[in-house]
């Protein structure tokens, strides 16, 4: 069983780097894979997803790295902030977080200098590496010239676009939701962008009143729908056909996954390998439906039963997120 297991761990590492290359080619790192152009690109929850597997793919977290040295102006702190905390956070049964303490030191080299925006992630940064054994050393971080400019025109970079109008906080997020989904309540909506539900409620009202936004019938609890949607895709010059999808959750199970995959026991051990793969595949569900994927229902395997069905859905999972 061993040879099959590492022939998936390679497989489903590589096709996690491949889709971040992806992603981070459309924003505007230069890459020999072709760039996103499906899927709405989430840019926190990207850098956090990159920085947890970073140690996979050494170029890429360089890449990624220099691309926040002279675009992360274009990121939310405090969202980034809440993607960390929860990428960080103690949680499964392996109880430890999906970003190493070295390469947490490196993002502190890179953003600490840019200024007093990114103290609270400074602070969070510290509080991190604070409790790990030794003086967490950072890699060595040189700039290689290799960002084209930004090109906010492609349907992928809505966020990106709408935070140029909006700014860079919740209400460019609030909005993309709205354009890309036919309606969400504000516990729903700040749940998908990983935002402060009070404040998306109050955004939401405000836009009600503006007639940006409208209240659809019919729901348990109100919902919001964009006005004239139609109009704002034509205005923005937009893709209907790009899909928004919920990347910071989908983005931190592959990142437990990955984790223990390269942690004893659970490397050698498809038995807590199918233990694992049961406690995240309600997480992946919802975004497995929207990619036309069909998970394996765990009651139907037993056991270490589960870890071979699983392994072969989620490498179908992710491959699919590369196309």
């Amino acid at each position: 069983m061993n040879q099959p297991r590492n022939i998936f761990k390679q497989e489903f590492i590589d096709l996690q780097i491949e889709m971040a290359w992806r992603q981070w080619s459309a924003l505007g790192i230069n890459a020999n894979t072709p760039p996103e152009k499906k899927r709405v690109i989430d840019p926190e929850a990207l850098l956090a997803f990159t920085l947890s597997i970073g140690l996979n793919d050494k170029r890429l977290l360089q890449a990624t790295l220099e691309w926040l040295s002279k675009y992360g102006n274009w990121l939310s702190v405090s969202r980034l902030k809440t993607a960390l905390s929860l990428f960080c956070r103690p949680d499964g049964p392996i109880n430890e977080g999906v970003i190493s303490p070295e390469i947490l030191t490196s993002l502190k080299e890179v953003i600490e200098p840019q200024g007093p925006r990114w103290r609270s992630i400074v602070r969070f940064v510290d509080k991190q590496t604070k409790a790990s054994v030794s003086n967490s050393q950072s890699m060595s971080f040189k700039t290689r010239d290799i960002l084209r400019p930004l090109n906010f025109q492609q349907p992928v970079l809505a966020e990106l676009q709408l935070r140029a109008i909006f700014g860079v906080e919740a209400r460019a997020s609030v909005f993309t939701f709205l354009l890309f989904n036919d309606d969400g309540n504000s516990n729903s909506i700040a749940k998908d962008i990983f935002a402060d539900q009070g404040n998306v409620y109050k955004i939401l009202e405000k836009w009600v009143k503006a007639g940006i936004v409208v209240k659809v019938s019919g729901h348990k609890t109100t919902a919001y729908s964009l006005a004239e949607k139609t109009k704002w895709f034509s205005l923005l010059e937009l893709d209907k056909s790009s899909l928004f999808l919920n990347w910071i959750y989908t983005f931190h199970v592959l990142g437990k996954i990955t984790m223990a995959l390269n942690k004893q026991p659970w490397a050698k051990d498809n038995y807590l390998m199918a233990s694992l793969f049961r406690e995240v595949t309600p997480d992946l569900r919802h975004m497995a439906k929207q990619l036309k994927i069909s998970l394996p229902e765990p009651t139907r395997y037993p056991g270490a039963e589960f870890f071979e069905p699983f392994s072969r859905a989620l490498l179908r999972f992710v491959s699919a997120l590369t196309k």
